[in-house]
C-alpha cells in the first residue's frame, strides 16, 4: 500500500504500469492523484506567487475519498468561499475550491486587498478572493494540459461565500462521493491558510488515466522546479555542478585497487535542505519562534553531501519519527570514489 506522496520517479514508474493499478487497493490512486496535482501545483504557485509582498508557498497533502456531507462538515463553523468551476478539453467535468471564509479573508488581505469587516467579506471582496483560487487552480490545469499536449479550460461557474445550510447549493449530492485534496497555502511569517480541492471520483480517475497514458506514450513529467527560468524568479537557488556520468571500466589503480580496505571507515554524510544568506543584524534579533526562509520550495530535492561533494540527491521523509532522505539521483561509483579517496588532498 502507497501511503505517501510519490516522488517523480516513483509517480512515473507506477504510472506507466497504471492497467494494473485497477487490482491495486484504492490509497494507490489517491496517492497517485495527489502526487500529479503536487507535481503540476508548482505552476499553480507560479500563478498566484506574485499577488503576495511576502514568500508563499502552496503544500499539497494527501488525498482522501469523502463523502460530500462529510467534507462540508469541515467548514460549518463560519462558512465558507466555494469557486465551483467547469474543466473543459483533455479533462471533463466539475470541480470546487473551498477555503474557510476566515481564510478566504486572510488571504485577500495579504494579497493588498481590503480587509474584511465585522460581517466578513462581502461584494467584490469575495470575487477578488475567488480570483486567486481561480488563478491557482487555472495554473495547475495549464500544467496538466501542457503535459497532455491539449488544453485544459477552467471556467469559473460561481463563486460565494456559504453557510453550513446553503453548502447542498453545491453541484454535488450530499452522499456523493468526492475527492478531498488539502492545500495548504503557506507564508513566511509562519501563518498559513488551509484550502481544499473537490473532485469528483470519476473525474480524478480520469485525470490518472490521461496523465498515465500520456506517460505511457513517451512523455516524461516535466520538472518546473527545475527550470533554470523560474528557478531565479522565485528564489536565488544556488545549483551545484552535477554530473550522472556512466560508469565505465577503467584500469584499476593501486588506490582503486585497494578500495576494500576502506570499507569500515566512517564518514559523515550530510542532508542540506536549503540554505539563505543573512546579515548578521538580521541574525541576532533572531528570538523563539523566528522563521528563516531557505531558498529551496516545498517539494526541492536536498543535497547530500559526503566530504563536502554532492555525490547525490534526495527526498527528505520521515521513517519511523526520525528524519531520513530517500535517494532520487546519484552520481556513479567512480565519481563517489574520487570524492572519498581525494577529501582532505
Amino acid at each position: 500500500m502507497v501511503d505517501h506522496l510519490l516522488s517523480e520517479q516513483e509517480l512515473s514508474r507506477l504510472m506507466k504500469g497504471h492497467s494494473r493499478l485497477v487490482s491495486q487497493p484504492e490509497s494507490v490512486e489517491l496517492s497517485v492523484f495527489s502526487s500529479l496535482l503536487k507535481h503540476f501545483g508548482m505552476q499553480g504557485e507560479e500563478a498566484v506567487r506574485h499577488f503576495f509582498p511576502e514568500s508563499a508557498m502552496l503544500n499539497v497533502g494527501k488525498a482522501a475519498k469523502v463523502a460530500f456531507s462529510e467534507a462540508a462538515a469541515s467548514f460549518v463553523d463560519g462558512g465558507a468561499l466555494a469557486l465551483v468551476c467547469e474543466l473543459v478539453g483533455e479533462i471533463d467535468g466539475v470541480c470546487v475550491v473551498v477555503a474557510g471564509s476566515e481564510g478566504a479573508a486572510q488571504l485577500l488581505a495579504r494579497a493588498g486587498g481590503s480587509p474584511a469587516g465585522s460581517e466578513g467579506l462581502q461584494g467584490e471582496q469575495i470575487s477578488m478572493a475567488g480570483e486567486l483560487l481561480l488563478r491557482w487552480l487555472t495554473g495547475v490545469m495549464d500544467g496538466i494540459g501542457g503535459f497532455l499536449e491539449g488544453n485544459v479550460s477552467v471556467l469559473p461557474q460561481a463563486v460565494s461565500l456559504l453557510q453550513e445550510a446553503e453548502m447542498s447549493e453545491l453541484p454535488f449530492g450530499l452522499s456523493e462521493s468526492l475527492v478531498q485534496l488539502p492545500v495548504e497555502w503557506a507564508f513566511s511569517d509562519a501563518a498559513s491558510v488551509p484550502v481544499q480541492l473537490w473532485v469528483p471520483v470519476d473525474l480524478a480517475q480520469q485525470l490518472v488515466a490521461n496523465c498515465a497514458a500520456a506517460l505511457r506514450s513517451g512523455r516524461v513529467l516535466p520538472s518546473f522546479a527545475a527550470k533554470a527560468g523560474q528557478a531565479v524568479t522565485r528564489r536565488a537557488v544556488r545549483v551545484y555542478p552535477f554530473r550522472l556520468d556512466a560508469f565505465s571500466p577503467q584500469t584499476p589503480t593501486t588506490e582503486t585497487s585497494d578500495v576494500s580496505l576502506l570499507g569500515d571507515v566512517s564518514l559523515e554524510v550530510v542532508v542540506e535542505i536549503g540554505r539563505t544568506p543573512k546579515r548578521i543584524g538580521d541574525i541576532l534579533e533572531w528570538d523563539t519562534g523566528t522563521v528563516v526562509g531557505l531558498d529551496k520550495l516545498a517539494g526541492e530535492s536536498a543535497e547530500v553531501y559526503i566530504n563536502g561533494d554532492v555525490i547525490a540527491r534526495g527526498e527528505v521523509m520521515v521513517v519511523d519519527g526520525r528524519l531520513s532522505v530517500r535517494i532520487l539521483e546519484v552520481t556513479s561509483p567512480h565519481e563517489r570514489l574520487g570524492g572519498i579517496l581525494t577529501s582532505g588532498e
